[in-house]
C-alpha cells in the first residue's frame, strides 16, 4: 500500500506543502532539497542475526492473543458466581463440577485457536519441521489458554468484581510475558527459574522460544534433546500442566475460604479436617436451648402455643440469630437475635414490612448467606457446621427473590440442568411441567418469558426432586389471582410431612396458606400464631360494607347503625360505598342490625356485606405499635424500605402532588432544549466515569504518557537530522509499512526547519482508515445501545439522537460502498411527502368533534413475534402477543389493564411508548403539546443507574423532559414529600428497596407534567403501608387535572382501590372493559362466602350444609381450609336471616371465620380465567366504551 503515496501524488503535495510553510517560516527556499527527496525499497539483510530475541513479537503476541477471551470470560464467570452458582450448590452442586464446566465450555475455542495459531506459526517462522515438534508446538497453544482459563479463575475467586479480575489479570499476564524475556538474553539462576515457572504464562514463553529458536537455526527439536539445559522444554510442558491444576485448586480454595456475599464461609484450615474428606453421619441432642425455652417464657402472650400434636416435630430451630452488615461508617442490624421453631407438617409464612429481615433470613436459611451470630439447625443437623451442609441441602428447595434460570435455554432445559445438578430423573422434569402448568411454553427461552413466567419456572425448580424443605421468598410475586391460587393449592397438597416457609407481601396469601404467621419487624420477631390468634389479639373487629345510592343520607344510616351497636365505628365513604368497623365481641347483635337495615331499605341502603378483620388490619396495626417503640431511635439498615417516622396524612398528600400543576408547567423547547437535554446526557457519563475512577484513569493516563512518549521521539530524531547540510535526501523504508514516506519526508522537512534555526514544528495529518474507524464507532454505539438492557429502559433520554446517528452511520456507509452519485439517485434519500401528515391532521379532527376528548386512543394494536420451535430445526411459527386491542383514556381517569401472565399487558405498554413496533393498528394522542410533555413511564423493569443518587435522577429526567433549573428544583422537593422520599434522596439507587426504588420510578413518571402516564406495576415489591401510599398518590395525582392514566396490575385490590375503569385481557384480547361496579353486577352477580374451617375432616359435611342454606350456591375453590362459594342474589335475601343461619352454622361446625360479601374483581377475574379454559369467552363491553369505539373505527 505505501507505493501509492508516490505513484498518486501525496508525497509531492506534502512536499509542496512543507516547502511553502519553510519558505514563510524562515523566508528561506527549500523547494530544489525538497524536490530532490527519491525513495528505494529496503533491501533485505542475508545474515541471520544471531540474538534469540528476534522471536519476540510472534511469542508476545501469542502470549497476549486471548486476553480479549479471557475478558469476557472473567466477567460472564464472576457474574454467574455471584448468585447462581450459590444457589446451585444449595441443590447439591460440587464445586469441581462448576470449575470444570467452564473449562469445558471453552475446549472448542481452544482446540480451534491451538491449531490456527501452530499453522500460522510453522508458515511463517520453520524452516525446516517434523511430525514431533508440530505435535508438542500444538500441546503449547492448547495448554496455554487454559492455563490462563485456570489463572482467572483463581483471581475471580480473590477479586470478585468482573472489572478488577479482568485489568487485574491482564496486567498480570503482561508483566510475566514482559519478565520472561529476561530468559532469552540473560542466564538466571535454576532456582528463580523455577519459581518464576509458577507465574502464568513464563513456562510457556520460554518453552516455545527455545522450540522457535532451534527450528530457526536448523538443529530442529527432537525427542532426544528435549531434555538439555537446566530449563529445558519438557520442564515448560510440565510446569504449564502444574500451574493448571495449582491454579484450579487455588480457585476452589479462594471461594471456598473468602466467598462474595452469598455464600458459606470455610475455615482456612478446612481441607486439612479428616470430617471434610471422610463423611459420617452426626446427629445432636434433642435438648433446646436454654435461651429458647427463657425466650419462649418472656413472649408467651405474643406466641401461640403449639398444638400438641406437633410437640417433638421441630424440624427448624433458630436460636438467637443475628446478621450484621459492615459499612465503612457504621454496622447495620438486618437480624437482631431471632428465636424461633417451624415445624414438620405446617406451613409458616414471615410477615413484616420492606427491609424487615425477611429474605436475610430465608437467606441464611438456604445457605446463600452466614449469620454473624447464633445458631440454627435443621432436623438435627447444624447450619454452622460444614460437614453438615451436604446433607442439609440435599433436603432443600429453594426459590429465592430473584428469578432463578439460564436466560438462552428453553423453559424444559432449564429444568433438565437442574434436575441433573439434583440428581433426579428425566422422568421428573416432565411432572414439574405439568405441576406448574407450564407445559405449554416449555419450548419458549427463558429470556422471552413475562415476568409471571419466569416465577413459575423459578418455583417449578425448587419443587424438583419433591424436596424435604421448601424455602419460597415470595413465590408469587408477579403472578396473575388465578396462578397464585392454584399455588396455594399445590402447596396445601404437599404439606403433610414436609416444611414450607415462604416469606409474602401478600396478607391474603398468608390468611390462606400458612397455618402459622411469623411477625418480623426491624429485625426481630414481633409475634407468631395462628391467622384466628393473631385477628383476636391485635384485630380491629369486622367489616360493614354497604352499597347506597345516591338519595342515601349517610348522617342517619351511620345513627341506625350505633342504635344497635354503639360502639361501631364510620371508617370511610367512597361513591356509592359506605364503611364501618364492628368490635368483635358484638357479633351477637349482628342479626338485630341486619334486621334494622332490612327494614330501612327505603333510606337508600341497596345491599350491605360484613367480612372479618384480615391480617392486613394486624399488620397495619403492629407496625403502627413498632412505630411508636422506634420513635427516637436512628435505624441505620439501608435495605429497609423507609426509616419509621410520622406518616403524612392523605389531604398532606393530596395537596403535595396537586401543587406540582402550578409549577413547571412552562417548558424549554427548542434550541434551549436540545442543549439542555445534551447538557444532562453529558452530565450522567461524567457521573458515571466519576464513580468509576479506575475505569477514567486507564483512559487518559495511556494517553498522556503515549504523548510524553511521541515528544521524546520526535526530539531525538530532530536532534540526530540537525546537522545534515546536504540537499539531496534518499529515503529507504520497508513498503510493507503503510505511513513510512510520509512519516519520513515530515522528519525531513523538520530537520530543514532547525537547519535555519526556526523552533517550529509540521506536523503531518495522514489516516487512510478514517472512514474505516468512523464506521465502526458508529456501529460500536449502535450496538451497546440496542444489546444493553439498561439503555432500552433509559432510551426516553436518547430516544432523539437514536435516528440521527443511524442515519450518519447509514450515509457514510453507503458513500464508502457506492460513492455519492448513487446516493443522489436514490429515492430512498428524498423526504417523503406531507400527505401522511394531513392523513393524521384529519383523523384528530375528526376526535375532536367527539363530546368528551379522550386523552389517547388505541386503535386496533396488533403484535407478532417469530418464534422457534425447539423441537425442529428453525421452523419458525408466529407468535400473537396482542390480538387487535382498542380502547382510550379520558382526561383524569384511570385505565386498569389485567389479565393473567403472558396476556399482553406489558407488550401494550411497550407499543404505546415505541419501544415494542407494531405489526397492525395505531395509537393517536390528542392531549400532549410537546413530545416531553406526552408521556410519563414507569416500567415493569426499573430505569435507573445503580451508582447515581435519587436527587441526580430526578434533576436529570427533569432536565431532559424540558423543566427549568427552577422550577425543578421546586417540583422535586415537593414530589420527595409526598411521596417520602426525603430520607433517601442522597442514596444511591443500588441501595434501595423494592419498594423505595418503586416509588423513585413512579416520581420519575410524574415530572414535567405527562399528559399520559403508564404505570406498570408500579406498587411491586411494597408491603402493604407502601401500596396504600402509593394508590393514594396516585389517585392525587390525577385529581383535577388534564391527566390519563394506563396502569397493569395483578393485584385486584390495587385496581378496585385506583382504577375507574378496568379491562381484563387475556390471550392477546380485551375480554371484558368497564367501571369496577360495572364489571361486578355484569359478571359477579350474587355474594361470596368464605368459610375457614378448624378441622378438614368437617368439609364433606359442611358443604352439604351449606347447600341445604343455599340450594342453588356454586363452590368456586376449595384450598384445604379454605371453601369459597358463590350465592345466588335472591338466596342471599334477606341478609338478617342469612347471617343467622350462618352463626347457627359456626356453633355447630365450629368454624374458624366465614366472610359473607359481594363479590369483588378477584372473582371477575378468576371467573374469566375459567372461562378461557373452557374456551367460552364473553365479549362485553360499557356502552359508553362501544359507542366512543365506534366513533374512532369510522376514522
Amino acid at each position: 500500500e505505501s507505493p501509492k503515496y508516490w505513484y498518486r501524488g501525496f508525497l509531492s503535495l506534502q512536499s509542496s506543502i512543507d516547502a511553502a510553510i519553510i519558505e514563510i517560516t524562515t523566508n528561506h527556499s527549500v523547494w530544489e532539497e525538497m524536490k530532490s527527496i527519491s525513495g528505494i525499497r529496503m533491501g533485505s539483510s542475508s545474515v541471520i542475526p544471531s540474538i534469540t530475541l528476534e522471536h519476540s513479537y510472534i511469542i508476545f503476541t501469542v502470549a497476549m492473543c486471548f486476553s480479549p477471551f479471557m475478558h469476557f470470560m472473567s466477567i460472564s464467570l464472576t457474574r454467574e458466581k455471584r448468585k447462581l452458582k450459590v444457589l446451585m450448590k444449595t441443590m447439591g452442586l460440587q464445586d469441581a463440577a462448576f470449575w470444570l464446566s467452564w473449562s469445558l465450555l471453552y475446549a472448542v475455542c481452544v482446540l480451534i485457536m491451538a491449531s490456527l495459531l501452530t499453522a500460522v506459526t510453522i508458515n511463517g517462522y520453520f524452516y525446516t519441521s517434523s511430525f514431533f515438534p508440530i505435535l508438542l508446538l500444538f500441546f503449547f497453544y492448547g495448554i496455554l489458554p487454559y492455563l490462563q482459563i485456570h489463572f482467572y479463575f483463581m483471581l475471580s475467586s480473590l477479586l470478585k468484581k468482573p472489572k478488577v479480575t479482568s485489568s487485574v489479570g491482564f496486567l498480570l499476564t503482561f508483566f510475566s510475558t514482559c519478565l520472561s524475556f529476561i530468559t532469552l538474553v540473560t542466564k538466571l539462576p535454576a532456582p528463580l527459574e523455577w519459581a518464576l515457572g509458577l507465574l502464568c504464562p513464563f513456562p510457556f514463553v520460554t518453552g516455545i522460544s527455545k522450540i522457535l529458536h532451534l527450528e530457526k537455526y536448523g538443529i530442529g527439536f527432537y525427542f532426544s534433546n528435549i531434555m538439555e539445559e537446566s530449563y529445558a522444554v519438557f520442564t515448560a510442558y510440565v510446569l504449564l500442566i502444574f500451574d493448571s491444576v495449582l491454579y484450579m485448586l487455588l480457585a476452589i480454595y479462594f471461594d471456598k475460604v473468602l466467598p462474595d456475599k452469598y455464600g458459606m464461609k470455610y475455615p482456612p484450615l478446612f481441607c486439612l479436617k479428616p470430617s471434610y474428606w471422610c463423611k459420617s453421619k452426626r446427629g445432636y441432642s434433642d435438648k433446646r436451648p436454654e435461651t429458647e425455652q427463657n425466650h419462649e417464657r418472656i413472649f408467651n402472650d405474643s406466641m401461640e402455643p403449639v398444638p400438641p400434636e406437633f410437640d417433638g416435630k421441630e424440624a427448624i430451630r433458630l436460636n438467637n440469630i443475628k446478621k450484621t452488615y459492615k459499612t465503612k461508617s457504621k454496622k447495620i442490624e438486618a437480624l437482631r437475635g431471632l428465636f424461633l421453631n417451624i415445624y414438620e407438617g405446617q406451613i409458616t409464612a414471615l410477615l413484616g414490612h420492606s427491609g424487615a429481615g425477611k429474605t436475610t433470613l430465608l437467606n441464611i436459611l438456604s445457605g446463600l448467606s452466614q449469620p454473624s451470630d447464633g445458631s440454627a439447625t435443621i432436623y438435627k443437623y447444624k447450619l454452622s457446621e460444614i460437614e453438615d451442609l451436604e446433607e442439609i441441602r440435599a433436603l432443600y428447595g429453594v426459590c429465592p427473590q430473584f428469578n432463578v434460570q439460564f436466560e438462552v435455554l428453553t423453559v424444559k432445559e432449564n429444568l433438565r440442568v437442574f434436575a441433573e445438578i439434583k440428581g433426579i430423573r428425566s422422568v421428573e422434569v416432565q411432572k414439574v411441567l405439568k405441576l406448574m402448568d407450564i407445559i405449554n411454553i416449555q419450548d419458549t427461552q427463558a429470556n422471552k418469558l413475562s415476568g409471571g413466567h419466569k416465577r413459575k419456572l423459578s418455583l417449578g425448580i425448587a419443587m424438583l426432586g419433591d424436596p424435604q424443605v421448601l424455602l419460597l421468598d415470595e413465590p408469587t410475586a408477579g403472578l396473575d389471582p388465578r396462578s397464585r391460587h392454584y399455588v396455594w393449592t399445590l402447596l396445601k397438597e404437599r404439606r403433610d410431612g414436609r416444611v414450607t416457609l415462604f416469606s409474602t407481601q401478600f396478607m391474603d396469601e398468608a390468611d390462606i396458606l400458612a397455618d402459622r404467621k411469623a411477625f418480623i419487624s426491624h429485625g426481630r420477631i414481633k409475634c407468631v400464631g395462628s391467622s384466628l390468634f393473631l385477628k383476636k389479639k391485635w384485630g380491629i373487629g369486622y367489616h360493614l360494607r354497604m352499597h347506597v345510592s345516591e338519595v342515601c343520607d349517610c348522617e342517619s344510616i351511620i345513627s341506625l347503625v350505633r342504635q344497635y351497636i354503639p360502639d361501631a365505628t364510620f371508617t370511610g365513604q367512597s361513591e356509592n360505598e359506605l364503611s364501618y368497623t364492628l368490635p368483635l365481641e358484638n357479633v351477637d347483635k349482628f342479626p338485630d342490625l341486619f334486621c334494622g337495615l332490612d327494614s330501612h331499605s327505603d333510606q337508600g341502603i341497596i345491599n350491605y356485606g360484613v367480612s372479618m378483620t384480615t391480617l392486613e388490619d394486624v399488620f397495619l396495626k403492629l407496625e403502627g405499635e413498632t412505630a411508636t417503640d422506634q420513635k427516637g431511635k436512628i435505624l441505620g439498615h439501608e435495605e429497609q424500605a423507609e426509616e419509621e417516622r410520622d406518616a403524612f396524612s392523605a389531604d398532606e398528600m393530596e395537596q403535595g402532588l396537586l401543587s406540582l400543576s402550578d409549577i413547571g408547567k412552562a417548558t424549554v423547547s427548542g434550541t434551549a432544549l436540545w442543549r439542555q437535554q445534551v447538557c444532562a446526557m453529558a452530565r450522567i457519563r461524567f457521573l458515571k466515569l466519576k464513580h468509576e475512577d479506575k475505569t477514567l484513569r486507564s483512559m487518559y493516563v495511556p494517553v498522556f504518557l503515549t504523548y510524553l512518549g511521541e515528544i521524546k521521539n520526535t526530539f531525538e530524531r530532530l536532534s540526530c537530522l540537525a546537522f545534515l547540510q546536504t540537499y539531496r535526501f534518499t529515503v529507504m523504508c520497508s513498503i510493507e509499512t503503510i505511513n513510512c514516506f510520509p512519516v519520513l519526508v515530515n522528519i525531513i522537512s523538520n530537520a530543514l526547519l532547525r537547519t535555519l534555526n526556526s523552533t517550529a514544528q509540521i506536523r503531518i495529518w495522514s489516516h487512510p482508515f478514517f472512514s474505516v474507524s468512523v464506521i465502526t464507532s458508529l456501529l460500536g454505539m449502535l450496538l451497546k445501545h440496542m444489546v444493553g438492557k439498561e439503555a432500552s429502559n433509559c432510551s426516553i433520554c436518547d430516544q432523539p439522537y437514536l435516528h440521527c446517528v443511524v442515519f450518519i452511520f447509514l450515509l457514510r456507509w453507503l458513500e464508502v460502498k457506492y460513492g455519492r452519485a448513487v446516493m443522489r439517485e436514490d429515492p430512498i434519500f428524498r423526504f417523503v411527502p406531507t400527505h401522511w401528515e394531513g392523513f393524521v391532521l384529519y383523523k384528530f379532527s375528526l376526535i375532536s368533534l367527539l363530546p368528551q376528548k379522550p386523552i389517547i386512543i388505541v386503535n386496533d394494536l396488533r403484535k407478532e413475534y417469530q418464534d422457534k420451535k425447539a423441537s425442529s430445526v428453525f421452523k419458525k411459527r408466529k407468535k400473537v402477543a396482542t390480538k387487535n386491542v382498542s380502547f382510550c383514556v379520558k382526561k383524569g381517569e384511570v385505565f386498569g389493564l389485567l389479565g393473567p401472565n403472558g396476556a399482553g399487558k406489558s407488550t401494550t405498554i411497550n407499543m404505546i411508548t415505541g419501544e415494542t413496533t407494531l405489526t397492525a393498528g395505531q395509537v393517536g394522542e390528542t392531549g400532549w403539546k410537546s413530545p416531553t410533555g406526552f408521556l410519563g413511564h414507569c416500567p415493569q423493569e426499573n430505569p435507573l443507574w445503580p451508582n447515581l443518587t435519587v436527587q441526580q435522577h430526578l434533576e436529570v429526567y427533569a432536565a431532559v423532559k424540558g423543566m427549568r433549573k427552577e422550577d425543578a428544583a421546586v417540583t422535586i422537593k415537593r414530589i420527595a414529600k409526598a411521596l417520602e422520599l426525603q430520607d433517601h434522596v442522597k442514596k444511591v439507587t443500588r441501595k434501595l428497596s423494592a419498594g423505595v426504588t418503586r416509588k423513585v420510578c413512579f416520581a420519575l413518571s410524574m415530572l414535567g407534567n405527562p399528559t399520559v402516564l403508564l404505570l406498570d406495576e408500579p406498587s411491586t415489591g411494597m408491603d402493604p403501608k407502601g401500596q396504600s401510599n402509593m394508590w393514594k398518590a396516585i389517585r392525587a395525582a390525577l385529581k383535577n387535572r388534564e391527566q390519563g392514566a394506563i396502569l397493569t396490575t395483578h393485584y385486584m385490590e390495587e385496581a378496585e382501590a385506583v382504577c375507574d375503569r378496568v379491562a381484563i385481557m387475556v390471550c392477546g384480547k380485551l375480554r371484558c372493559i368497564g367501571a369496577v361496579q360495572y364489571l361486578k353486577s355484569k359478571f359477579g352477580k350474587g355474594y361470596l362466602l368464605e368459610i375457614k374451617v378448624k378441622d378438614p375432616a368437617q368439609v364433606d359435611c359442611l358443604h352439604m350444609e351449606i347447600l341445604r342454606i343455599f340450594p342453588h350456591a356454586d363452590r368456586q375453590e376449595r384450598v384445604s381450609s379454605l371453601l369459597v362459594y358463590k350465592i345466588p342474589m335472591q338466596e342471599a335475601l334477606p341478609l338478617s336471616q342469612t347471617f343467622s343461619k350462618l352463626e347457627a352454622a359456626k356453633r355447630t361446625f365450629g368454624l374458624e371465620e366465614y366472610s359473607f360479601s359481594l363479590n369483588t374483581l378477584e372473582q371477575v377475574f378468576l371467573e374469566l380465567s375459567r372461562e378461557q379454559e373452557m374456551d367460552n369467552f364473553d365479549m362485553a363491553l360499557e356502552g359508553t366504551f362501544e359507542w366512543k369505539r365506534l366513533q374512532q373505527e369510522d376514522l
